[in-house]
């Protein structure tokens, strides 16, 4: 597939995304706080995760900041939405595979219906939502969308030591694993 890119919406001239799902900054003009122009590079920024485990990337315009999903950007931009649907489903269950062919606009029920279908949501849900109301923190796989009860469960399934685990999990380390906490 041939990498296609589009202005994002209210950023138009400073950045754009492509179908791929991936972010470029815009040459441009810029001012130093010294008064002196300077011209800023093109730049493909590196994504961040958010808390859902979604990338997302806090972009800068005139001083003001805008933090927003990349899977939402690459629909705005390339994916036609007639009937109006608020949110975005990865068709692979990968929430880090923000191609446009991954990519579709559905309503909450279709989300919950494509999660059980595929079996990306294990697990009861009411369930899940009782241990986070007893401050209990569970541990999501993004790559599966296994829930676990606890890091040592987590750290068993990945074959990892539940110390480096935590660490990770508390961004001690710089490198990522498929980890977070729901």
């Amino acid at each position: 597939m041939q990498e296609i890119w589009k202005d994002i919406d209210g950023l138009e001239g400073y950045y754009q995304v492509s179908n791929m799902g991936r972010i470029k900054g815009l040459s441009r003009q810029q001012r130093s706080p010294t008064g002196h122009f300077y011209m800023n590079k093109e730049r493909y920024p590196k994504l961040q995760f958010d808390k859902d485990g979604y990338h997302q990337y806090s972009f800068h315009k005139k001083g003001k900041q805008y933090q927003r999903r990349i899977h939402r950007l690459v629909c705005q931009a390339f994916l036609p939405n007639p009937e109006n649907k608020p949110q975005v489903n990865h068709k692979n269950g990968i929430k880090t595979d923000n191609r446009l062919d991954n990519l579709e606009w559905v309503t909450a029920s279709e989300i919950v219906r494509h999660a059980h279908d595929n079996g990306l949501k294990k697990g009861n849900v009411r369930c899940i939502d009782a241990m986070k109301k007893k401050n209990q923190k569970l541990v999501l796989n993004t790559q599966t969308g296994v829930f676990y009860e606890s890091t040592r469960e987590a750290a068993d399934s990945a074959n990892m030591n539940r110390s480096s685990l935590i660490n990770h999990l508390s961004g001690f380390y710089k490198n990522k694993t498929p980890f977070i906490y729901a």
